[in-house]
Protein backbone atom coordinates (compact mmCIF):
# COMPACT_ATOMS: atom_id res chain seq x y z
CA UNK A 1 0.00 0.00 0.00
CA UNK A 2 2.81 2.42 0.84
CA UNK A 3 4.79 1.57 -2.32
CA UNK A 4 2.04 2.65 -4.79
CA UNK A 5 1.53 5.86 -2.81
CA UNK A 6 5.26 6.69 -2.95
CA UNK A 7 5.33 5.88 -6.67
CA UNK A 8 2.33 8.15 -7.27
CA UNK A 9 3.98 11.02 -5.36
CA UNK A 10 7.25 10.58 -7.31
CA UNK A 11 5.39 10.50 -10.65
CA UNK A 12 3.36 13.57 -9.71
CA UNK A 13 6.56 15.39 -8.72
CA UNK A 14 8.22 14.44 -12.02
CA UNK A 15 5.18 15.70 -13.92
CA UNK A 16 5.20 18.99 -12.01
CA UNK A 17 8.91 19.53 -12.70
CA UNK A 18 8.42 18.71 -16.38
CA UNK A 19 5.45 21.09 -16.62
CA UNK A 20 7.56 23.91 -15.20
CA UNK A 21 10.35 23.66 -17.82
CA UNK A 22 11.47 27.00 -19.14
CA UNK A 23 12.76 27.75 -22.61
CA UNK A 24 14.35 30.61 -24.51
CA UNK A 25 12.32 32.50 -27.09
CA UNK A 26 14.01 35.09 -29.30
CA UNK A 27 11.48 37.47 -30.86
CA UNK A 28 12.18 39.78 -33.79
CA UNK A 29 9.58 42.26 -35.10
CA UNK A 30 10.21 44.61 -38.00
CA UNK A 31 8.50 46.80 -40.57
CA UNK A 32 9.38 47.11 -44.27
CA UNK A 33 7.95 49.37 -46.96
CA UNK A 34 7.45 52.35 -44.67
CA UNK A 35 6.55 55.64 -46.34
CA UNK A 36 8.16 58.94 -45.32
CA UNK A 37 5.66 61.00 -43.36
CA UNK A 38 3.87 57.89 -42.04
CA UNK A 39 6.63 56.60 -39.78
CA UNK A 40 5.66 56.63 -36.11
CA UNK A 41 6.87 55.39 -32.77
CA UNK A 42 5.70 51.88 -32.05
CA UNK A 43 5.77 49.29 -29.28
CA UNK A 44 4.53 45.72 -28.89
CA UNK A 45 2.87 43.75 -26.14
CA UNK A 46 3.69 40.03 -26.12
CA UNK A 47 1.30 37.56 -24.51
CA UNK A 48 1.77 33.86 -23.82
CA UNK A 49 -1.46 32.02 -23.02
CA UNK A 50 -3.24 35.36 -22.51
CA UNK A 51 -0.67 36.56 -19.96
CA UNK A 52 1.34 39.69 -20.78
CA UNK A 53 5.00 38.60 -20.59
CA UNK A 54 6.64 41.77 -21.89
CA UNK A 55 6.09 45.14 -23.47
CA UNK A 56 8.83 46.27 -25.81
CA UNK A 57 10.35 49.70 -25.44
CA UNK A 58 8.94 52.43 -27.64
CA UNK A 59 10.96 52.72 -30.86
CA UNK A 60 10.82 54.31 -34.27
CA UNK A 61 9.06 51.95 -36.73
CA UNK A 62 12.20 51.91 -38.85
CA UNK A 63 14.04 50.14 -36.02
CA UNK A 64 13.42 46.41 -35.50
CA UNK A 65 12.76 44.92 -32.09
CA UNK A 66 14.95 42.00 -31.04
CA UNK A 67 14.39 40.52 -27.61
CA UNK A 68 14.93 37.34 -25.66
CA UNK A 69 12.33 35.90 -23.33
CA UNK A 70 12.37 33.02 -20.89
CA UNK A 71 8.94 31.38 -20.96
CA UNK A 72 7.21 28.06 -20.27
CA UNK A 73 8.04 25.31 -22.73
CA UNK A 74 5.35 23.32 -24.54
CA UNK A 75 2.25 24.19 -26.52
CA UNK A 76 1.34 27.85 -26.10
CA UNK A 77 -0.80 30.54 -27.64
CA UNK A 78 1.48 33.43 -28.63
CA UNK A 79 -0.03 36.86 -29.29
CA UNK A 80 1.63 40.11 -30.26
CA UNK A 81 -0.26 43.41 -30.17
CA UNK A 82 1.41 46.34 -31.93
CA UNK A 83 0.71 49.90 -30.83
CA UNK A 84 1.41 53.14 -32.67
CA UNK A 85 1.90 56.55 -31.09
CA UNK A 86 -0.22 58.98 -33.09
CA UNK A 87 -0.78 62.58 -32.05
CA UNK A 88 0.23 61.79 -28.46
CA UNK A 89 -2.02 58.75 -28.05
CA UNK A 90 -1.17 55.04 -28.22
CA UNK A 91 -3.58 53.17 -30.46
CA UNK A 92 -3.66 49.59 -31.62
CA UNK A 93 -2.26 49.23 -35.14
CA UNK A 94 -5.41 48.00 -36.91
CA UNK A 95 -7.14 48.70 -40.21
CA UNK A 96 -10.20 49.87 -38.27
CA UNK A 97 -7.93 52.54 -36.70
CA UNK A 98 -6.97 53.77 -40.20
CA UNK A 99 -3.66 51.83 -40.50
CA UNK A 100 -2.80 49.84 -43.60
CA UNK A 101 -2.46 46.55 -41.69
CA UNK A 102 -3.76 44.68 -38.70
CA UNK A 103 -0.65 44.23 -36.55
CA UNK A 104 -2.21 42.04 -33.88
CA UNK A 105 -1.34 38.41 -34.49
CA UNK A 106 -2.11 35.27 -32.53
CA UNK A 107 -0.68 31.83 -33.23
CA UNK A 108 -0.18 28.43 -31.67
CA UNK A 109 3.47 27.51 -31.06
CA UNK A 110 5.23 24.48 -29.66
CA UNK A 111 8.15 25.88 -27.68
CA UNK A 112 11.20 23.69 -27.21
CA UNK A 113 14.53 24.48 -25.55
CA UNK A 114 15.52 27.34 -27.92
CA UNK A 115 13.13 29.08 -30.32
CA UNK A 116 13.22 31.97 -32.75
CA UNK A 117 10.13 33.83 -33.94
CA UNK A 118 10.45 36.51 -36.62
CA UNK A 119 7.55 38.71 -37.68
CA UNK A 120 7.99 41.04 -40.66
CA UNK A 121 5.24 43.49 -41.59
CA UNK A 122 5.83 44.47 -45.24
CA UNK A 123 3.57 47.38 -46.11
CA UNK A 124 4.28 46.79 -49.82
CA UNK A 125 2.82 43.26 -49.61
CA UNK A 126 -0.76 43.41 -50.95
CA UNK A 127 -1.85 40.47 -48.74
CA UNK A 128 -1.51 42.70 -45.62
CA UNK A 129 -0.25 39.59 -43.79
CA UNK A 130 3.11 39.53 -42.06
CA UNK A 131 5.80 37.01 -42.92
CA UNK A 132 6.16 34.81 -39.84
CA UNK A 133 8.99 32.34 -39.38
CA UNK A 134 9.33 30.09 -36.35
CA UNK A 135 12.22 27.76 -35.67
Amino acid sequence: MLKPLILAVVMLGAFAVNAQKKCKLTVSIEYKGLVEGYIHNTKDQIFINDVLVTETPSRNQELPYNGKLTVQAGDVTFKVVNWTLYEGNWEETLIENQYSIDATKEMKLKLGKKNTLKIVYDLDDPSDEPTITFE
